[in-house]
Formats: C-alpha cells, structure tokens, sequence
C-alpha cells in the first residue's frame, strides 16, 4: 500500500487509537518504518524506503 505522506498516515492511525503503535523510526539508510497492532491482534508494518521503484 502507498500512502502520498508517511507522518500524516502515521497521525491518522494515532486518530484512530490502534493499539501498539510505536513512534516512527530511521534506519542508517533514511528508510523509515512504523508498527501497529491490526484488529486481529497482528503486528503490521508501514516502511518508507529509500530505494526508487
């Protein structure tokens, strides 16, 4: 799934009070990457690489 801005998806899952999400963080590369817990109890992952498609 693409999202046109990382730090506002992260913002509307906050909103929407998911439980387990975690602050964004930044690997050494720039890539970035968030989880959350998903309605079934399973961790889920948004991460924005570097890397051009």
């Amino acid at each position: 799934m693409k999202v046109p801005e990382f730090e506002a998806e992260h913002s509307r899952i906050a909103a929407l009070k998911f439980p387990g999400l975690t602050e964004i963080s930044t690997l050494l590369n720039g890539s970035r990457y968030f989880f959350f817990d998903g309605p079934d109890g399973e961790k889920l992952e948004f991460f924005e690489s570097t890397r051009s498609n």
